[in-house]
């Protein structure tokens, strides 16, 4: 086996249009990551403090030169890699259809018999509750996600 660990750089473009928020994001507004994978051998690693300094002053340097120039490579003398762009794919749209069909087959049959039973107040209430619980929850998750400090490590 070739054990390896995964050191992953994400970076956002400064000047772009739209903020990298979850707010955003669960609003359907496009944005763009640009994601730096480094495989590194296991046998590479070692837990000491030198080796963690080292391998965060290289994704100091690697952060920094995509801030300056746009991109992980330019500001440290590597060859560019030309990055890929993730085609949507169809098994993630027949995923959500189908459990968006099967909770909506559920509700529907619930509602259904709520309405024949002539508890219009009790479908009303409870419908009014869920919707009301879901946009709590929602607004909770996006105002706990939100990000007022970075790391600071490597700053000068």
């Amino acid at each position: 086996k070739n054990l390896s660990v995964l050191n992953l750089q994400l970076a956002f473009d400064k000047n772009a249009n739209v903020e990298p928020t979850l707010a955003n994001l669960l609003r359907g507004e496009k944005v763009v990551a640009h994601v730096y994978i480094d495989v590194v051998p296991i046998n590479d690693v070692k837990p000491t403090n030198e080796c963690l300094q080292e391998i965060y002053q290289f994704k100091d340097d690697l952060q920094e030169s995509f801030y300056k120039f746009g991109n992980f490579y330019e500001g440290r003398n590597e060859k560019k890699i030309e990055g890929i762009r993730m085609k949507p794919r169809l098994c993630v749209l027949v995923n959500t259809i189908f459990w968006f069909g099967l909770n909506l087959a559920f509700m529907g049959y619930y509602a259904t018999n709520l309405i024949l039973a002539g508890r219009f107040v009790l479908l009303l209430s409870k419908s009014s509750g869920v919707i009301a619980l879901f946009y709590i929850m929602m607004q909770n998750i996006i105002r706990h996600s939100k990000v007022t400090k970075g790391s600071q490590y490597g700053k000068k």
